[in-house]
């Protein structure tokens, strides 16, 4: 009795990490989360896969979906925005993020449990007492 070869999921999971990552270093690298009209399906067929292929691979290795993932290095975006350049407007901090203003301020008061504004006035007041 032969043992049955388990060796191609295996390698199916390793070559579908490795894709994962090269999407992940694409979409970072190239800023394309902070483009408002990315086009998910054509970037899927620029790295030669389906949308529904690329879904998978967010649910399994980023355990979020993609629109989740973008969301997420959107808002971390705005954070360095929102301490660099305490003189712009929540619009333009949106806009540079590739939201609209309101999906912006919804996004960002849910995953921080605050508004926007309220975290660059606790930002600036923190800042004060470093200095």
């Amino acid at each position: 009795m032969t043992v049955p070869d388990v060796q191609p999921e295996k390698d199916n999971l390793t070559d579908d990490r490795r894709l994962f990552d090269r999407i992940q270093y694409e979409i970072e690298k190239r800023e394309l989360f902070l483009l408002k009209d990315f086009d998910k399906e054509a970037f899927a067929k620029e790295m030669n896969i389906s949308p529904h292929k690329m879904g998978k691979l967010f649910t399994v290795f980023a355990k979020k979906s993609m629109s989740d993932y973008l969301h997420d290095l959107r808002l971390s975006y705005a954070l360095t925005l929102l301490h660099d350049y305490p003189n712009w407007t929540m619009d333009a901090v949106a806009e540079k993020c590739g939201m609209s203003l309101r999906t912006f301020h919804r996004l960002f008061t849910k995953k921080f449990s605050m508004t926007p504004q309220a975290y660059r006035e606790n930002d600036i007041k923190n800042e004060k007492y470093r200095r």
